[in-house]
């Protein structure tokens, strides 16, 4: 049987889209940090994460739950929730 999402701490809960490239994620161990990947999306040569770089793009982010992660597109890009939560991001730690 697969484990859920859920009993990963790390796994993304909530998100919410801030400004520019700010993101709000909650963590399933109810952590929330302010994620910015204006860095990430505005440097990078991978062509798929440059594709969802202009901010129009950005925006239209969700979670996919099944590996408990932000994803764009049809699963085109995604990022390791363990990175966001170890703050390989500029990470703001909100209250945890």
């Amino acid at each position: 049987m697969k484990p859920s999402v859920a009993t990963y701490p790390q796994a993304v809960k909530h998100a919410k889209y801030l400004h520019d490239y700010l993101i709000e994620i909650t963590f399933f161990d109810h952590s929330v940090r302010v994620i910015d990947l204006a860095d990430f999306f505005k440097t990078s040569n991978w062509q798929l994460v440059k594709k969802f770089a202009p901010l129009a793009k950005f925006k239209q982010f969700r979670i996919d739950r099944e590996i408990g992660t932000l994803a764009w597109g049809d699963n085109e890009c995604d990022i390791d929730p363990f990175d966001m939560y170890d703050g390989h991001f500029d990470a703001k730690l909100e209250f945890a």
